[in-house]
């Protein structure tokens, strides 16, 4: 192939758009078009990039239609551009999957004096027609960090994610390879920068208030050493919306105090629900607010923040548990601390998990890390020289040693592994309530308790000197404070929502929980939503009638043994 005289802006249209096939039969290389049937045989290029640059076939009626389509006439100079275009001898159609050329390719290749450029660029003379073409008539300006550090911050908060994604170290990974220069945002910046658009933010609340039904949620927050009050609030799908942060440095934490902050929002018909920890002073702030509403607004504990304290009572219930877990725990601090060591261990692929402040879950994948890596993480510190070679001090080197110890004990680990089946129990409940819907909420604590049982039934609790009873009382005392917590979070209103969680609804018996939720359902919702005495009659009927429909076969006719076919077929149709 001929490639004298062909420009780089060419070849970049060749290489994108074409490829090259060798012919055995004839020995000459033929052209193809990636998007379309076209080819040529042709020695040169010229062909190849007529065929790309045309926008419609150089015919008086396509380029007509071309124009018309772009609000351009079709005039007597431009019908001469083409006349002139068609003389210069036999040429190529445009390609019938086009992948346009930009602004600039067509305005290099119209100053080389290609044929299709320079009647194209005729064509097109005017700057609202070449404006229309592929790519930006004027360059983006490129953004410094800072404007690309807040562009970042802005999506994140827009796409309602976590402020600690930025720091999360996949996401640090991905911007390193996509962007080496580019640093990611702190958590700190996100939330600068959300204070710099409360104007805009203010505006897009406003409206976002005006629809619902919302459940509003707040929790606490601690950002270098200072309290904030994080509110949001989440609609029925389960989507959720970040309100406001609000600094609590001047204001009281009592439950007056945080009434006054959260009244603004809880004055909206839109909200119906208001959610919160288990804090005492938030508690009864939700059940001031929700006093002073003349309609209906429901006071909530959050289910996820029971499990975490459902978690810490299960291993106060169990002393050896929580002398065992604390040894866990000091023992892979001191082995993360060991920065010598610690890098090692990362670049291995074993993980050791310590227990975090204020999130009792970590217990349960402290133990589940510790179990699953304990002799391998024993077994490398020993081949990297042991607690004298990577302790920089004497205090560090005897809290390696005990830290060894503590990894090469097995009846540590047997302690941590009959644990773990209680513990993780109420993590996955805890793992269910974090994306679970209120209606679900009665059946995932029955579904908990059926788990422990399970647990404590198979599972050996018996420690060093203890005797059956004590073991009896301990399994007792779990299922107690199981008990305790779900009095606590098990309201009467999360009891009567239970009848709409669709998940039990198949099955050929209704479960006991269910029984009780409907008893609370007929008691409650109407008296809670309607006036009437009528209306609170017709309610309740509703309620009758949707429990008896439920269930697979509830209140079906069953067909004789000797029935025919077509009417056993005929079943699912039955009223």
């Amino acid at each position: 192939m001929n490639l004298r005289g062909v420009t780089a802006t060419a070849v970049a249209i060749l290489e994108s758009r074409f490829v090259r096939i060798r012919s055995r039969k004839f020995q000459k290389i033929r052209l193809v078009c990636r998007r379309c049937s076209w080819s040529s045989t042709a020695t040169g290029v010229c062909r190849g990039v007529e065929h790309a640059v045309h926008f419609a076939n150089p015919n008086a009626s396509d380029v007509h239609k071309y124009l018309e389509s772009r609000e351009l006439d079709y005039d007597e100079k431009r019908a001469k551009a083409l006349a002139k275009y068609k003389d210069g001898g036999s040429r190529t159609n445009a390609c019938s999957n086009p992948s346009h050329v930009t602004q600039q390719e067509l305005k290099v290749l119209n100053a080389q004096k290609n044929p299709a450029a320079q009647l194209w660029w005729e064509l097109l003379k005017t700057p609202e027609s070449r404006a229309m073409l592929p790519g930006d008539a004027q360059p983006r300006p490129v953004l410094d960090q800072e404007g690309l550090e807040r562009l970042h911050a802005l999506s994140i908060f827009h796409s309602h994610q976590s402020f600690m994604s930025v720091e999360n170290d996949m996401t640090k990974l991905f911007f390193k390879n996509l962007a080496p220069n580019y640093k990611c945002p702190t958590r700190f910046k996100v939330r600068d920068v959300l204070d710099s658009t409360a104007a805009e933010m203010e505006e897009f609340q406003k409206k976002l208030l005006l629809k619902g039904p919302f459940c509003l949620c707040t929790d606490g927050a601690t950002i270098a050493g200072l309290g904030f009050l994080n509110v949001g609030i989440m609609d029925s799908s389960g989507m959720c919306f970040h309100l406001d942060h609000i600094s609590m440095i001047d204001r009281e934490s009592t439950a007056i105090g945080l009434a006054e902050v959260l009244r603004p929002w809880t004055r909206h018909k839109s909200v119906f629900g208001i959610c919160a920890d288990n804090a005492a002073n938030i508690q009864a702030a939700l059940a001031i607010l929700a006093a002073e509403r003349a309609d209906f607004a429901v006071p909530l504990r959050c289910m996820e923040h029971g499990m975490q304290l459902l978690l810490k009572d299960v291993r106060a219930a169990m002393p050896w548990l929580e002398k065992a877990t604390k040894e866990v725990n000091a023992a892979i601090r001191t082995v993360r601390r060991s920065k010598k060591f610690f890098g090692k261990l990362k670049a291995s692929g074993l993980v050791l998990q310590h227990r975090r402040k204020t999130r009792h879950n970590s217990w349960s994948t402290m133990a589940v890390r510790w179990v699953q890596h304990r002799a391998k993480v024993a077994e490398l510190l020993r081949k990297e020289g042991g607690p004298e070679k990577l302790g920089h001090s004497v205090k560090q080197r005897n809290k390696l040693q005990r830290a060894l110890l503590a990894l090469e004990r097995r009846g540590l680990e047997a302690r941590v592994r009959r644990a773990v089946p209680v513990l993780w129990a109420v993590t996955s409940a805890s793992k269910l309530f974090a994306c679970g819907r209120l209606p679900e909420a009665l059946g995932v604590w029955t579904l908990l308790k059926t788990r422990l049982n399970e647990a404590l039934e198979t599972c050996d609790f018996r420690d060093t000197g203890e005797n059956s009873g004590t073991v009896a009382l301990r399994k007792k005392a779990v299922l107690d404070v199981y008990g305790r917590r779900r009095e606590q979070f098990v309201t009467d209103i999360v009891l009567a929502s239970a009848v709409f969680d669709p998940r039990p609804l198949s099955g050929l018996e209704e479960p006991d929980h269910m029984h009780a939720a409907f008893v609370m359902a007929r008691r409650l919702l109407p008296t809670k939503f309607f006036d009437s005495t009528e209306v609170q009659e017709a309610c309740v009927s509703d309620l009758d009638d949707y429990r008896a429909k439920k269930g697979l076969f509830r209140d079906a006719e069953f067909p004789h043994s000797d029935a025919p076919l077509a009417e056993v077929l005929g079943l699912g149709e039955r009223k």
